[in-house]
């Protein structure tokens, strides 16, 4: 592991808190360790969620983050990391997280392909889970009123095994309270692909079970030993999940013991939600029955005698990381900084997401995508860096393609694995990131107004360091981005066409994207036939031709041979009914 010594430099602060190591950046967040100080001397070590200054101008944006925060806070149990408070100094905004000593469960079940857990160690992790994701589904608000909460992204990067030997559930920031002031876009789906339940897949709405789907696929990768959809590609995944026949369930039951614990990864695993277990609680007995039946007794002893077992010499390192900048700290400080000794020295709760993750856009969804971007505490190796990482810096991510359904992916940094995540949010009035070219031989009619050319983001990226920097209140330029060609022909011609659910002037319509690699939902409407539409990847010049059905019987339409009219430009509206 690189130990350079960090930049010197004075420790920067906000409010009482004194920033000793910048975890990550995300679009909407940065993510500190921090020292918290008190009277009489104390200091603890806690994580630090800030506002980034450059966004919290934005229209929505204060609300998000505070809305998001609002929901954090009444989470209050043993299994479900928690966040202290919420505060602003001048104009920062920043949540305050609890600092986890640990690592995330999907390192624990990498590191148990080599090094056996013994007999019911993982099943004891789930068990835990599963408590922490009931409780937050049975969380009423402070008026008695159920907040309906469904976490929406669960998976084994968001499940944190403790040193100590407990489990915690991270990373509730795009977790779906039915009482959010702040609504996200309609359409958007949000989730982790390897991980996402058929019914978030085709756009239904979701419950508490869609959150059983996703710890059934944790299950059945624990007791395999490898990810379920392992080798298969992310569009065969969603083909799958759409069609509700999971074939690759029939691949893994071969590799699961035969008996209780392979029906009850079958009962998770239902297509249907009314075929799965209606409560976590419920998943959670049954897996506690069968360590009970087997004669299995799995304490947090032996949790955590495991975990040393696997990251303790990864745990000495990062605590030689944090006394080194504790030193500095307490070097260009008046006074001593005595951090409290029972302060965890591992990293996980707060952290942005950091990984492979996407945005999937659906008919009528959003297009404010939030860039993810890599780790920058002081130089460490991949798998310590995945001990160093992840609750949520609500921030987009980056699909693939799919003739139905799209991924994205960027670079996995701190997670050391794969991970998917999907996430997304839109501010009215903003449109897809697209440049207007008119067709060969069109000449544009007064008055119509070509998409908006606005530049795509930029993946804030930072050279490792050990010392914190904060980012400039403005944000940076963002940097070239190579561009392809789109091509769209709607039948009929008088069909209107639509790009992540903004409208475009003309049919056919070429013109210039950014080559992001994302997958964009196209679609066509008109009048007296079924809408038709499709994901399509931008990741190479491409053509489509969505061809609409009448709705009731009739002759089937021709493409059109001339250029339609283009329509005047309008703004889609958010459908707050729409879970997403």
């Amino acid at each position: 592991m690189s130990e350079t010594a960090p930049p010197s430099g004075q420790p920067l602060s906000v409010g009482k808190f004194r920033l000793i190591a910048s975890l990550g950046q995300g679009g909407m967040a940065d993510v500190y360790l921090a020292v918290a100080s008190g009277v009489g001397g104390f200091n603890k070590l806690q994580v630090l969620k800030r506002l980034r200054p450059d966004r919290a101008e934005e229209q929505g944006i204060v609300e998000m983050f505070l809305d998001e925060a609002r929901l954090a806070a009444q989470l209050n149990h043993p299994n479900v990391v928690s966040t202290l408070e919420v505060c602003e100094d001048g104009q920062d905004f920043f949540m305050v997280m609890e600092y986890l000593d640990g690592a995330p469960f999907n390192r624990m079940l990498s590191k148990a392909k080599n090094t056996p857990a013994p007999p019911g160690v993982l099943l004891k992790v789930i068990a835990e889970a599963l408590m922490g994701l009931h409780y937050a589904h049975e969380l009423n608000n402070y008026d008695g009123k159920p907040l309906n909460i469904v976490h929406r992204d669960v998976s084994p990067h968001n499940v944190f095994v403790t040193f100590d030997g407990h489990t915690k559930v991270l990373d509730f920031g795009i977790a779906k309270a039915a009482s959010h002031m702040v609504q996200t876009a309609a359409g958007m789906v949000k989730g982790k692909i390897s991980y996402m339940s058929p019914e978030q897949v085709r756009l239904e709405p979701v419950d508490r079970r869609a959150d059983v789907f996703a710890m059934g696929l944790v299950l059945a990768e624990a007791l395999s030993g490898k990810r379920f959809w392992e080798g298969m590609p992310d569009l065969e995944i969603l083909d799958q999940l759409n069609s509700g026949n999971i074939e690759r369930l029939d691949e893994v039951r071969k590799l699961i013991p035969a008996g209780q614990l392979t029906k009850i990864v079958e009962k998770s695993l239902a297509s249907s939600p009314a075929d799965r277990y209606p409560t976590a609680l419920a998943m959670c007995a049954d897996i506690e029955d069968y360590l009970r039946s087997s004669k299995i007794r799995v304490t947090s002893e032996d949790i955590s005698k495991y975990m040393h077992q696997l990251f303790g010499e990864k745990r000495a390192q990062m605590r030689k990381l944090i006394e080194r900048q504790i030193a500095k700290l307490r070097e260009e400080t008046d006074g001593p900084v005595s951090v409290d000794s029972r302060a965890p020295i591992s990293l996980r709760s707060g952290l942005p997401r950091i990984g492979l993750e996407m945005t999937v856009k659906i008919d009528k969804s959003a297009l404010l995508g939030e860039t993810d971007a890599n780790t920058t505490a002081a130089p460490l190796s991949n798998e310590t860096r995945s001990m160093v990482a992840s609750q949520t810096v609500p921030d987009m991510r980056t699909p693939r393609s799919l003739s139905f359904y799209a991924i994205l992916a960027a670079g996995c940094i701190a997670a050391g694995i794969g991970t998917f995540v999907i996430l997304g949010h839109r501010q009215n009035g903003q449109t897809p990131n697209v440049q207007a070219t008119q067709p060969q031989g069109e000449t544009p009619k007064p008055g119509a107004v070509p998409p908006g050319e606005t530049k795509p983001a930029a993946v804030p990226t930072q050279a490792p360091s050990a010392a914190p920097v904060l980012p400039a209140a403005s944000a940076s330029a963002a940097p070239a981005q190579a561009m392809m060609e789109l091509q769209i022909t709607a039948v009929p011609q008088t069909a209107t066409i639509f790009v992540d659910g903004a409208r475009i002037p003309t049919n056919p319509w070429t013109g210039k994207v950014p080559m992001d690699g994302m997958g964009h939902r196209v679609h066509a409407e008109a009048r007296g036939f079924k809408s038709a539409g499709e994901i399509v990847l931008f990741s190479k010049d491409t053509s489509i031709t969505l061809q609409l059905a009448p709705l009731s019987g009739g002759a089937a339409p021709v493409a059109p041979t001339d250029t339609a009219k283009p329509p005047s430009p309008g703004q889609r509206t958010l459908d707050d009914t729409n879970p997403y």
